[in-house]
């Protein structure tokens, strides 16, 4: 067994430890902690710890940065997981760890057993570096939007319903989550301008052929949260209809760069 793949079974560990006390506290079978010092948040943050021991290992090397797909999901879900524990004192998104912590655990598996290989030259220029972490910002601000609308659509659903539960009962006031929704898809949308902004700035033909897909992907994705974030200021725009249009313009954003790498370096090879 490989350090690698060690270092990828205790992240997804800690990732998987800080997912079942979260279940626990929710149901209200563990003492809820006082913010940020809950145990459920010293279990991420092991994870993340260990996960960017993988990501040191795996991303940096002479020649450049490896940014193959698996280790830009894996890159891409540690920064999902930093900005969850980073907005926890600030928002009422702990139960959102059940979305990303599942997530980010099948993330660093993957990463720790299959590999594939992109590696950005260090005569890249740190504009370029620039424009990747804004990016990847954004998909992981828009991806904590995405959950964050996953788990409204749930508890949603329930009320209708009429089934209520420790869990849903767990969960912030219906309009307390929506509020934090809007506002992840914001930050979200403001991140993907900047993306967009200093990707036409410093892409050079950013149409040629291996990127036009990405840029109409991407220039779609934008559209739709911006058409939802005006439909929210002008109209009132809220309930199922929001989280489907949120759906939507995440997809189109992973097509726009994931998807590319997954059909290009995992299915062709290339």
């Amino acid at each position: 067994m490989s350090s690698l793949f060690l270092l990828n079974s205790l992240s997804f560990l800690g990732y998987a430890l800080a997912f079942l006390w979260l279940c626990l506290r929710l149901q209200g079978k563990r003492p809820a902690g006082e913010g940020v010092l809950s145990r459920f948040t010293w279990f991420g943050l092991a994870g993340l710890l260990v996960h960017a021991l993988t990501l040191k290992n795996s991303l940096f090397h002479t020649a450049g940065i490896d940014l193959g797909f698996y280790h830009a999901l894996s890159l891409w879900g540690w920064f999902i997981g930093i900005l969850l524990l980073v907005m926890l004192p600030f928002a009422a998104i702990e139960n959102l760890g059940l979305v990303v912590f599942p997530l980010l655990g099948v993330g660093v598996l993957l990463d720790g057993l299959f590999d594939s290989h992109h590696i950005m030259t260090t005569s890249t220029g740190f504009h370029m570096v620039l424009h990747v972490v804004i990016s990847i910002l954004a998909y992981s601000c828009l991806a904590l939007a995405v959950a964050q609308g996953v788990m409204l659509g749930i508890q949603d659903r329930f009320l209708h319903r009429k089934r209520i539960n420790a869990l849903t009962q767990s969960f912030p006031p219906l309009q307390e989550m929506e509020n934090g929704l809007f506002r992840l898809i914001s930050a979200g949308f403001v991140l993907l301008s900047l993306s967009l902004l200093t990707g036409f700035v410093f892409v050079e033909n950013l149409f040629a052929q291996h990127l036009v897909h990405k840029t109409v992907f991407s220039i779609v994705a934008w559209l739709v949260f911006g058409g939802l974030l005006w439909a929210r200021w002008h109209h009132g725009l809220r309930g199922r209809l929001v989280v489907r249009w949120l759906v939507v313009g995440f997809v189109m954003l992973m097509l726009s760069y994931l998807g590319s790498k997954l059909v290009l370096e995992v299915i062709l090879h290339h």
